[in-house]
């Protein structure tokens, strides 16, 4: 197996968040009031929290991703590899991809009984994004599946390696068509972060699956920052580009800018509502899900028992911030919602997961195979949201711990048929 620095959550979770603290670190008063619309709240109290949560978390990973004494881990090591039958884990798949596409063909029929209608949005017409958000309408319950898409490359991804043999033809076919969606998502609803989330898990399992190529593998971080760089300037050219070409000097300029002002924003608007607020400690920047369960009777149960205080983060960004950057860092909800003592507990805690995970999946442990490359998209998300805990990501986490109990208990009945098998031939 091939294993490289920045796949260890306590690594990856550094490199993030080092640049990015200190940009925010660095950055003026002035520029915060200009570019962020807030005043800084950025301190050296608020800075301290941020140290102290990455070290937190990185403490844990890398206690949990080291091996017991008993344990080696050695080049092509896998105790997952082809132990799921073949039949089984294609029809698993399937069954994920078409639950997916019919979530997306609710989600853009409008778009796709009337093509034409994509044709302003290319055009780089103003205010074409946001009429284009408005006819791709979601509807709770329905768009939510297909975040089951998740699951879906992963699946196609580690199929190799967990049944010994290639996916077939059809595979590859409902996989193009669910990226054909994933990248009307990006365009049609400005989800720049819905490739991302499918390609990241795919890269992590192709390295982890290799034999060659270590040294490349190991330089990969620098080769697609600038390659994340031009996605996001594409995709702010139609988002954003038409209002600010008149103002802005240079296109290059205007994306960085935007992408320094995007992570930045998130960082100080995080420190301002923890400032401003005290923790009501109820899992509300936590765990949004709940409070967007497309089962409105589930979310209602939720709110009488927890009793939330909702709509607080709004009124933050309404008075002390600006609502056109809503994010809210990921490193702060669980001092928002818990406290500092408690908040610290929790990112040693979520440490603690990712190193164990890394760690299985470093063994080529089942579980460890189908949740780790989605997990680790929480660790580069840190700076900006927290993605553990968004509806975005619920959908996907419930998904995988369903395929890998189907198929672990599919893979422990092949291991039972083998044996008996085995000792009737004998």
């Amino acid at each position: 197996m091939a294993v490289t620095w920045w796949m260890k959550p306590h690594i990856a979770a550094v490199s993030v968040m080092v640049p990015v603290v200190s940009a925010a670190a660095y950055l003026s008063e002035d520029w915060y009031g200009l570019r962020g619309g807030a005043p800084k709240y950025l301190g050296h109290y608020t800075l301290a929290i941020i140290i102290f949560a990455v070290l937190a978390f990185a403490l844990g990973a890398w206690l949990f991703a080291r091996p017991t004494s008993h344990e080696r881990v050695s080049a092509g090591e896998s105790t997952a590899a082809g132990v799921i039958d073949r039949d089984i884990l294609h029809i698993v798949f399937y069954a994920a991809s078409c639950v997916t596409l019919l979530g997306y063909l609710l989600w853009f029929r409008e778009f796709l009984g009337n093509p034409g209608l994509i044709l302003p949005l290319l055009q780089g017409q103003k205010g074409a994004m946001y009429a284009a958000m408005q006819l791709a309408e979601r509807i709770p319950g329905i768009t939510s599946v297909v975040n089951l898409g998740l699951i879906c490359f992963v699946l196609l991804a580690s199929m190799e390696r967990l049944t010994g043999e290639r996916p077939r033809t059809m595979c590859y076919l409902l996989a193009a068509i669910l990226l054909f969606f994933v990248v009307a998502r990006v365009f049609l609803y400005s989800e720049r972060m819905a490739l991302l989330e499918t390609l990241v898990p795919v890269v992590l399992i192709y390295i982890a699956s290799a034999r060659r190529g270590h040294r490349f593998f190991s330089l990969l971080p620098f080769i697609i920052l600038p390659i994340f760089c031009l996605y996001f300037g594409l995709t702010e050219y139609f988002r954003s580009w038409p209002y600010f070409q008149e103002t802005e000097s240079s296109f290059a300029g205007f994306i960085l800018s935007r992408l320094l002002v995007y992570y930045v924003t998130a960082l100080n608007n995080g420190a301002g509502f923890f400032l401003t607020h005290g923790p009501a400690y109820v899992p509300v920047e936590t765990a949004i899900w709940i409070w967007k369960f497309p089962v409105e009777s589930v979310s209602e149960l939720f709110r009488a028992i927890l009793e939330p205080e909702e709509g607080a983060y709004s009124i933050f960004l309404m008075y002390r911030a600006d609502p056109a950057f809503n994010n809210p860092s990921g490193i702060f909800a669980p001092f928002i919602d818990f406290g500092t003592g408690i908040g610290l507990l929790v990112w040693f805690g979520l440490g603690c997961v990712s190193g164990r995970l890394y760690h299985g999946f470093v063994r080529g442990q089942l579980g460890s195979c189908l949740l780790y490359p989605t997990w680790f998209i929480g660790i580069l998300e840190l700076p900006r949201i927290f993605y553990w805990g968004s509806p975005r990501y619920f959908p996907a986490l419930l998904a995988t711990l369903l395929v890998f109990y189907v198929l672990r208990a599919a893979g422990g009945s092949q291991a039972r048929s083998d044996t008996r098998n085995t000792l009737v031939e004998q």
